[in-house]
């Protein structure tokens, strides 16, 4: 039964990264959001004194982007090449050298070597084996960090639509991560990442729009979702305005 539930839960998200507009289109969206926002910061100092890093599900480079700024050297994974298409614009006037890129899927990159440490933010959702991608780090680095949500004290807008709409699982890793970790016996330190910002939008159409595209919900719930946006939301003679709540733990482990 889990096998199952990861794989169409990869099929269903990873199939969409491998798409140069939906790719296009988180890159923007998560930009807009104020992403990586406070997760950041926390991350860049863990890693100071740590050259060389392995970035899994490295994304279009919210992380990997920052970590060549800083002088690391980084090896980006990431299986969607639409992805790795925006992270390589984004490097364009970066030292090349400095970045390695694998377009595959983690838990086939036993062939890595060693790095100094390894970084896996909001990627572990899709893989089909936790546990292996989680020794997998821990076995191809020093020093490794894990970021996943505690969904659980979380709220965006296009959450609540979704669970209003499109009710599914939300799979929480935390329980998962702190068991595979005890059993490998690794040494590990949690820290919750907490952030509030403000999601703002001009039209409620659009915004609409982008909440259908991201949701992959049908043109019939126009009206209801523009309903739900009106109710969510309150205007300040500008914009309309929903307050996310942001809430993760990172985990820390050697």
């Amino acid at each position: 039964q889990v096998f199952f539930y990861n794989f169409f839960y990869f099929f269903k998200v990873f199939m969409r990264f491998d798409d140069p507009v939906f790719a296009k289109f988180y890159d923007q969206e998560q930009s807009k959001s104020g992403y990586p926002g406070k997760l950041l910061d926390p991350v860049l100092a863990e890693l100071e004194n740590y050259p060389s890093v392995i970035d899994i599900g490295a994304g279009s480079g919210f992380f990997t982007i920052p970590l060549l700024q800083r002088g690391h050297n980084v090896t980006a994974i990431e299986p969607s090449k639409a992805m790795t298409e925006i992270l390589l614009n984004k490097a364009s006037d970066l030292q090349s050298p400095k970045l390695s890129i694998i377009n595959d899927r983690w838990e086939n990159c036993s062939y890595i070597n060693k790095h100094d440490a390894a970084i896996c933010i909001h990627s572990l959702y899709p893989m089909d084996d936790i546990k292996k991608s989680i020794l997998l780090m821990k076995n191809s680095a020093s020093k490794k960090i894990i970021i996943v949500r505690n969904s659980a004290r979380m709220k965006t807008l296009s959450g609540l639509i979704r669970k209003e709409l499109a009710p599914e699982e939300d799979r929480d890793l935390n329980m998962e991560i702190t068991v595979i970790l005890k059993s490998a016996e690794a040494r590990y330190a949690i820290k919750e990442i907490q952030e509030r910002r403000l999601h703002k939008f001009r039209s409620i159409d659009e915004e609409t729009k982008q909440i259908l595209f991201q949701l992959k919900l049908p043109e019939g719930e126009i009206e209801r979702v523009k309903e739900l946006i009106s109710s969510l939301t309150f205007y300040d003679g500008n914009f309309f305005v929903f307050e996310s709540f942001f809430c993760d733990n990172m985990y820390i482990f050697f």
